[in-house]
């Protein structure tokens, strides 16, 4: 996730991009198992900073819609990270804990 954290922070640090721009490049593929009900489950993310306070520090924000996460089974997914090689882009398979113990990690916004 360090690789992560450092380019999300050039583009956020980027004061003449654009909304748009910044928000096509930190949009990511997440999947994950389906325990027998078809293809794997997946859908998209994009990642956000959100500032800690007190500090010049943040904390990586990561979101998606409600049936995205529901749609992906177990505890663990992987998010489809992409990392700049000299022949253009690689993909880099990250394995997130999504649940724990069958639990929602994540928080909901209405």
């Amino acid at each position: 996730m360090r690789i992560l954290l450092v380019s999300a922070a050039a583009w956020l640090s980027a004061q003449d991009t654009e909304l748009n721009t910044l928000l096509f490049q930190t949009t990511f593929k997440v999947e994950g198992r389906r325990d027998g009900r078809g293809p794997a489950g997946y859908g998209t993310v994009f990642l956000m900073g959100r500032p800690i306070p007190d500090t010049t520090r943040f904390r990586i924000v990561l979101i998606t819609a409600r049936h995205v996460l529901e749609g992906i089974s177990g505890d663990m997914a992987i998010l489809n990270l992409r990392r700049r090689i000299n022949r253009g882009r690689q993909r880099v398979r990250y394995p997130i804990r999504i649940r724990d113990a069958g639990q929602p990690l994540c928080g909901e916004s209405r």
